[in-house]
């Protein structure tokens, strides 16, 4: 098995005869995700950050790009998705600098493969932020095969604090949105939330709880800002202030207090459905948390459950 390495068409200096297909605004980008059809098309999802004009403005859109077979569905399978067809804005953000505003970040995508009513149908979720730190999951869908999408939908009127949605569909064809559901002090509790929709991702009911946890979120405490390297192989960032949470350390403007190097990694849920099985309507979740029982002073200022509280986090099924 081989790669080859390409940008979806529509970045800075894209001089690709598709660049004009690219109807994006975007510098950078991340939260890449894909979905298959079963009809050669493959989707690839993600949220855009940056001005390409350089200024502080954090777009916040979430856009979708479409490949076929140039075959048509006919055409030899070893061809599926070489074709790159366009790109289309699932939603907006505000552009506001900072990724105050509105940022729609965490996205989520699937195709439905069941070759039933909503065959063909692709989905897309991810989670809108706003400047004064609430956070909501929203909904799209294509009929159109990704040419255009539908207004985003709000799953999450009676929930906040929430993020990292996933999408799962079901043999018969029923849509199934999951979520990391934070705690709140209206009493809502960590958890696995999910929503289901009969109708092919028109409407949703209300999220509900799947289950409960303790997280695991790797944190520590920011330090005083070092003397800056010599060589200029470690580019600012968006380092936080001394004192402060952090999520992920290293060194220089990413230095915590502990000493130690990690990435940003917590309890985030995943979730799958076999859409084969029109019998069964199961959804499978994984999400990581911690392991009750196992919660351990780190005698640093590291933690996974909070700065100095460390614990075991095998993962967990439902």
């Amino acid at each position: 098995m081989s790669f080859r390495s390409s940008l979806v068409p529509g970045y800075p200096g894209d001089q690709s005869p598709f660049a004009a297909l690219a109807r994006i605004r975007t510098a950078s980008a991340g939260d890449p995700v894909i979905a298959w059809d079963r009809h050669g098309r493959v989707f690839l999802g993600s949220e855009s950050s940056d001005d390409p004009a350089g200024s502080k403005k954090t777009f916040g859109d979430v856009w979708v790009a479409r490949f076929e077979n140039p075959g048509g569905e006919t055409g030899n399978t070893l061809n599926d998705g070489k074709l790159y067809t366009g790109t289309s804005l699932v939603a907006t953000g505000s552009s506001a600098p900072n990724l105050l505003g509105k940022f729609h970040d965490k996205t989520a995508i699937e195709a439905d493969r069941t070759g039933g009513a909503c065959d063909g149908n692709v989905y897309f979720a991810w989670a809108r932020f706003t400047g004064i730190g609430n956070s909501n999951i929203y909904f799209s869908r294509s009929t159109d095969h990704g040419v255009t999408w539908s207004t985003p939908m709000l799953l999450t009127q009676n929930i906040k604090n929430v993020q990292d949605p996933d999408i799962s569909v079901t043999g018969n064809g029923h849509v199934y949105v999951t979520l990391d559901m934070g705690a709140t002090n209206s009493g809502q509790v960590d958890s696995v939330g999910i929503a289901k929709s009969s109708d092919c991702g028109r409407t949703f009911d209300k999220p509900r709880v799947a289950a409960t946890y303790t997280i695991y979120e790797a944190r520590d405490v920011s330090a005083q800002r070092p003397p800056a390297p010599s060589a200029p192989d470690d580019p600012e960032s968006g380092e936080e202030a001394a004192g402060s949470s952090s999520r992920d350390c290293g060194d220089f403007q990413s230095a915590c207090q502990s000493g130690y190097t990690f990435f940003r990694h917590g309890t985030s849920t995943r979730s799958t459905a076999d859409q084969l099985d029109s019998a069964r309507e199961w959804i499978y979740i994984v999400y990581g948390a911690s392991k009750p029982g196992t919660e351990i002073t780190t005698g640093t200022t590291f933690g996974s459950i909070k700065s100095g509280t460390g614990s075991q986090s095998p993962r967990q099924t439902l």
